[in-house]
């Protein structure tokens, strides 16, 4: 049987200590916090850094211009670097005007079966900044193809906080326009356009730009399925919908939910026996699931992970290595705490693709359709993951006959025929844990 969590007070001494006896059987039917926390590490390492070619370091001499009003460019600014002595620094205007800068005329590159990284840090103005694209040309930005590197959100979830070099890591299926027919094995013409929302300037820092093959595992891309909360459909008709095309996903579970308003155990252990599901974590209690893990304490979070770890692993599942945030909220202080017992963690930024080798564990990008998506918008980030070899992440709550009145349902229509067009394009359908192992 699996120890339980008691504190032990061992600084009382004389008569207000525990017989030594006492200590002894405690602890061998109980764990400390520090213990019951250390044999809960997750099972899974981190993935393996890729060999990068890099574009430019924007060390001095690097060639790159300014271009367009929107803002005012330092292309040598020499007070932060990510490598080297320097970086290039925007100031935007402020007014929702492109600020660019550019390079043409490199000697051909290919970018095609490609993913990116372009280390970026928002200085001030996060609120503002609307989006952070990449363009990639040839015939001097005649035939192009801009990936959106970053969009910006008013609030949590983000994926990059204020005042942190992060390494945005993107493919091509980030796509937002195109001009023309690019040639992906010739590129010779690059620009990155920082833009804010028309509401005050954003100072952002560029580090570098890099790029490296794609992961070979999965050439097409991938795709991984998420059902959150326990509802009971996710048993009773999703899982047999799935196994008709060999498709497992993974369920978040709210440990509270089970046998009592979501299915029951039995139902979530034939998700993972009999349907070969993958269980990741949620939240233990209803409160922290409304509450949302980025208003919690450090140890809040630790005893709410401590228990529902304990939890899982008394009713065997033994590998619940991966953890979705409740309504995608987070923080830097959940992350730290967060990642001492899970390999990864699941947001809900509105980024919909990841690159299989991913930018940061604890902060994986998921695409929740609501219940006004179409088939159509759903089905083109599917061919856009499945082209450039993309890791997506489709997520999902409660799937309903008639009546999807709530943003986190969706018509059993509507549902089928998203299934129905992954297995038609013959996507990856893998588990999580399945696409962070090909990365290791």
């Amino acid at each position: 049987m699996a120890k339980k969590l008691i504190s032990i007070d061992d600084s009382k001494t004389g008569e207000a200590a525990l017989p030594d006896a006492v200590n002894t059987a405690l602890r061998s039917t109980y764990a400390t916090q520090s213990e019951l926390s250390a044999s809960f590490r997750p099972a899974f390492k981190r993935q393996r850094r890729p060999a990068e070619t890099v574009i430019t370091n924007f060390q001095a001499g690097h060639g790159w211009s300014a271009n367009g009003s929107g803002g005012t460019w330092d292309l040598n600014y020499t007070a932060d670097a990510f490598v080297g002595t320097q970086c290039v620094r925007v100031t935007t205007a402020g007014t929702g005007v492109d600020a660019n800068i550019q390079k043409y005329g490199f000697p051909a590159i290919n970018l095609a079966a490609k993913e990116f990284v372009l280390p970026v840090k928002i200085v001030s103005g996060q609120t503002h900044l609307s989006r952070i694209n990449v363009l990639i040309a040839n015939n001097t930005f005649a035939n192009s193809h801009t990936a959106r590197v970053y969009e910006g959100v008013t609030a949590n979830p983000q994926i990059i906080r204020e005042g942190e070099w992060f390494p945005m890591r993107f493919t091509l299926a980030d796509q937002q326009s195109t001009g023309g027919t690019p040639n992906l094995t010739a590129i010779t013409d690059l620009r990155i356009t920082v833009v804010d929302k028309g509401t005050g300037p954003v100072v952002v820092q560029l580090g570098k730009l890099a790029y490296y093959p794609h992961e070979t595992a999965y050439p097409n891309g991938a795709v991984t399925l998420w059902f959150d909360d326990c509802i009971p459909a996710h048993r009773t008709f999703v899982a047999p919908y799935l196994a008709q095309y060999g498709f497992a996903a993974c369920e978040a579970v709210i440990c509270e939910a089970v046998d009592g308003t979501g299915m029951t155990l039995a139902q979530l252990r034939e998700l993972q026996n009999l349907y070969g599901w993958e269980i990741c974590s949620h939240s233990y209690t209803f409160a922290s699931h409304t509450k949302g893990f980025d208003a919690m304490t450090a140890q809040e979070i630790a005893a709410d992970v401590d228990a529902s770890k304990t939890w899982f692993s008394e009713r065997g599942f033994t590998t619940v290595d991966h953890f979705a945030y409740p309504r995608g909220m987070h923080n830097a202080n959940s992350d730290t705490v967060l990642s001492r017992y899970f390999s990864t963690g699941r947001t809900t930024h509105t980024k919909p693709v990841n690159t299989m080798l991913v930018a940061e564990p604890m902060r994986m990008s998921c695409y929740l359709p609501t219940n006004t998506a179409t088939l159509a918008s759903v089905t083109q980030i599917i061919d856009r993951a499945y082209e450039h070899g993309a890791w997506l992440h489709l997520g999902f709550h409660d799937i309903v006959d008639s009546n999807a009145s709530s943003s986190t349902q969706m018509l059993k229509s509507t549902f089928t025929g998203i299934i129905d067009y992954l297995a038609t394009k013959g996507s990856r359908v893998v588990t999580v844990g399945a696409g962070w192992n090909a990365g290791l």
